[in-house]
C-alpha cells in the first residue's frame, strides 16, 4: 500500500507499506519513504514503526486538515522523520530528513503546499491502518 502527497512538482510516498500484528510495538509496521523536493530526489529504505505511531499520524493529520493543530511531527524510525506545518490560511510546509541505506547518506527537505494536498494523503494513511480481523 502506498500513500502519496503531491503539490507543485515535490511529492512524499510512504510506500510498500506493510503492517505484521504478530510483531510486537513498536516494529510492527515498515515502509519506505520516497521525498522529491526540488531537483533533489531521496529514499529512506526499510522505515519501521509502531501501528499505533502510524495511525496516530494520520489522526493528527486530520486535526491539522480541520485548523485543530498547528504542527504535526512523524518519526519513521532510523533518523527519519517528517514535520507538516499549517498556518491560519491553510499554507501548509512539510519538511524532514531521510536517510539512505545504512545511513551513508541523508536528504533534508523543505516545500510548500496547501491543505488540499492533506486530505487524499490522509484517507490513504487511513486505509492502512484499518486492522483487519484474524480468523483463528
Amino acid at each position: 500500500m502506498t500513500a502519496a502527497l503531491e503539490y507543485g512538482g515535490n511529492s512524499l510516498k510512504i510506500a510498500d507499506f506493510m503492517y505484521v500484528p504478530e510483531d510486537p510495538e513498536p516494529y510492527n509496521c515498515s515502509f519506505n519513504m520516497l521525498v522529491k523536493s526540488g531537483l533533489w530526489a531521496g529514499c529512506a529504505v526499510g522505515c519501521e514503526c509502531g501501528f499505533l505511531t502510524i495511525k496516530t499520524f494520520a489522526d493528527e493529520l486530520s486535526a491539522l486538515y480541520d485548523f485543530q493543530r498547528q504542527a504535526v511531527a512523524f518519526d519513521a524510525g532510523y533518523g527519519n522523520h517528517l514535520l507538516f506545518e499549517m498556518n491560519g490560511l491553510g499554507h501548509l510546509e512539510i519538511s524532514g530528513e531521510i536517510y539512505g541505506n545504512a545511513g551513508a547518506c541523508y536528504m533534508k527537505f523543505r516545500f510548500q503546499g496547501d491543505q488540499t494536498v492533506l486530505q487524499d494523503f490522509i484517507r490513504q494513511l487511513k486505509k492502512m491502518t484499518v486492522q483487519k480481523k484474524l480468523h483463528t
